[in-house]
C-alpha cells in the first residue's frame, strides 16, 4: 500500500510539473513581450502598479479559496455526499465573489487619496491609474472563478487542466496585445489579460461539465457548515491580504526612487516567480493533495512522518536549481530582457543583481510554502495568519532602513533576509502545532 500511495505521488507530481512547465511557460513570456515591445518608462510604471493592486486585491480571495478547497473537498469526498459539497461551494462562491466586488469598490473610491499619499506618482499619473483600475474589474472576477474550477479539479486528482490552463490565456492574451498594441498602447495589455482569463475559465468549466465531475449548485442557505468553512477561509484571506502588502509597500518605497524603478523590481519579480510558480503550481500542487488524502485516512501521525520525508527531498532539489540559477543569472537576464533593444544596458545589469539577490533567498522561501501546505492540510490558517502580520511589519522596517542605503537592491535585499527569518518562525509554529495535534490524538 506505501508502495502504491507512493507511486501515485510520484507520478502525479511529474506530470503535474510537466504539465505546469508547459503552461507557465508560455505565461512567463508576457512579461518579456512587454519589455520588448513598452520597454522601461513612466506608463508601464504605473500598469505595473495597476497590475499589482488589482492581482492582489484578487489574490486574496482566488488564492485563498483555491488552497482551502483542496482539503474541504477531501473531506466531504470521504464523509459527505457530492450534493452536500456541491451546494457548499456554491455558498462558498457567492460569499467569495461578494466579497471581491464590496473591496474593488472601496479600493476605487478611496484610490486617489491612498495611492497620492503613498506613492510619488504625479496626478495626472493617479488618473491614469484609477483607468487601469477599472479596466482590469473583469479579470479580477475571471481570475477568481478559475481558482475555484482549479481548486475542485486539484481535490479530484485532475491536475492536468489546471496546469495547462494557463497557457490558453497567455497564448489569446500575446495574440491581443501583439494586435492592439499601436492603436491602444499600454490598454492592450489589460484587454488582452481580460480576454485571456475568460478563455481560461471557459476552458475550466467546459472541461468540467464534459467529464461530469462536479455540477454548481447555488442558494442563499448560509448554515453553520458554511460559517465554519468561510471563517476558516477568512484566516487564509487575511494572512493573504497582508502578504500581498508586501509587494504593494516594496513598490511604493519603488515610486520614490528614479523613474523606472518600479519596471525593474516588476521585470525581476517576474523572472524570479518562474522556478517559484513551477515548483508551487506543479510539486506542491499534488503535495496538498496527497497530504490532505493522508490526514483523513491514515491520520495524524502518518501524516506527520510523511510530511518530514517529503521535506528532505524537495530541500536537495531546491538547492540545486537554486545554484544554477544564480549561475547562469547573467545569460537568463540578457536572454529574457536584452531581446528588442528596448531596456538599456545598466538597466539589464541592474536587473541582474536584483535577480541574484532575490535568488539567495530562494530556498528558505520555497521552503516555508512547503510548510503552508502542511497548515492547509490540518486547517491551521490562524498560524498562517501569525506569520503574515510578521512578515508584513518586517518588510517594513527592512525597506525602510535598507533602501536608504542601497537603493532599489535594499527593497530586493530586505526581502531576501526576510525569507530566512521567516522560515524559522515557520518551523517553530509548526513544531507547537504538531504538539498540539499528538495530544489531541493521544486523548
Amino acid at each position: 500500500m506505501k508502495a502504491y500511495r507512493e507511486h501515485h505521488f510520484i507520478k502525479d507530481s511529474f506530470y503535474t510539473t510537466i504539465f505546469t512547465v508547459i503552461g507557465k511557460a508560455v505565461g512567463y513570456l508576457i512579461p518579456f513581450f512587454i519589455a520588448a515591445w513598452f520597454g522601461v518608462n513612466e506608463n508601464i510604471d504605473v500598469f505595473f502598479y495597476s497590475y499589482g493592486v488589482m492581482f492582489f486585491l484578487t489574490m486574496i480571495f482566488s488564492n485563498s479559496v483555491e488552497n482551502i478547497i483542496v482539503p474541504i473537498v477531501s473531506d466531504h469526498k470521504h464523509n459527505y455526499s457530492n450534493e452536500k459539497l456541491e451546494y457548499l461551494i456554491g455558498r462558498l462562491m457567492i460569499l467569495i465573489l461578494g466579497g471581491l466586488a464590496f473591496v474593488l469598490i472601496i479600493t476605487f473610491l478611496l484610490s486617489k487619496k491612498i495611492f497620492s499619499v503613498i506613492t510619488n506618482f504625479s496626478s495626472y499619473q493617479i488618473n491614469i491609474l484609477n483607468i487601469y483600475f477599472l479596466e482590469f474589474i473583469p479579470f479580477t472576477f475571471f481570475l477568481c472563478s478559475s481558482s475555484f474550477l482549479n481548486g475542485i479539479l486539484n481535490a479530484y486528482k485532475k491536475f492536468w487542466v489546471p496546469a495547462l490552463s494557463p497557457a490558453v490565456r497567455a497564448v489569446v492574451c500575446i495574440i491581443i496585445i501583439y494586435i492592439l498594441k499601436n492603436d491602444c498602447g499600454v490598454h492592450s495589455i489589460i484587454i488582452g489579460y481580460n480576454i485571456g482569463e475568460l478563455s481560461r475559465l471557459l476552458l475550466l468549466i467546459l472541461y468540467i461539465v464534459h467529464r461530469k465531475l462536479f455540477k454548481f449548485r447555488f442558494d442563499f442557505k448560509f448554515d453553520k457548515e458554511i460559517i465554519d468553512v468561510f471563517i476558516r477561509v477568512s484566516f487564509l484571506m487575511i494572512s493573504t491580504l497582508i502578504v500581498g502588502m508586501n509587494p504593494l509597500v516594496d513598490n511604493s518605497f519603488a515610486s520614490w526612487l528614479p523613474v523606472g524603478s518600479i519596471s525593474l523590481l516588476e521585470y525581476t519579480n517576474k523572472l524570479v516567480a518562474i522556478p517559484y510558480n513551477f515548483i508551487t503550481f506543479g510539486f506542491l500542487t499534488v503535495f496538498l493533495s496527497h497530504l490532505s488524502d493522508d490526514l483523513y485516512k491514515y491520520g495524524f501521525e502518518r501524516f506527520k512522518k510523511n510530511f518530514y520525508n517529503y521535506l528532505r527531498p524537495i530541500l536537495a532539489g531546491v538547492s540545486t536549481i537554486t545554484l544554477v540559477l544564480i549561475f547562469l543569472s547573467k545569460y537568463i537576464v540578457n536572454l529574457c530582457f536584452g531581446i528588442g533593444g528596448r531596456i538599456p544596458m545598466e538597466a539589464l545589469r541592474s536587473i541582474d543583481i536584483l535577480y541574484i539577490i532575490s535568488m539567495i533567498g530562494f530556498i528558505p522561501y520555497i521552503i516555508i510554502q512547503v510548510f503552508v501546505r502542511g497548515f492547509l492540510a490540518l486547517k491551521a490558517t490562524r498560524y498562517l495568519l501569525y506569520v503574515s502580520i510578521i512578515k508584513f511589519i518586517l518588510n517594513i522596517l527592512l525597506d525602510a532602513y535598507l533602501v536608504r542605503k542601497f537603493g532599489i537592491n535594499g527593497i530586493m535585499l530586505a526581502s531576501t533576509i526576510l525569507n530566512y527569518i521567516l522560515l524559522i518562525v515557520v518551523y517553530v509554529f509548526f513544531k507547537n502545532l504538531s504538539s498540539v495535534n499528538k495530544l489531541k490524538s493521544s486523548l
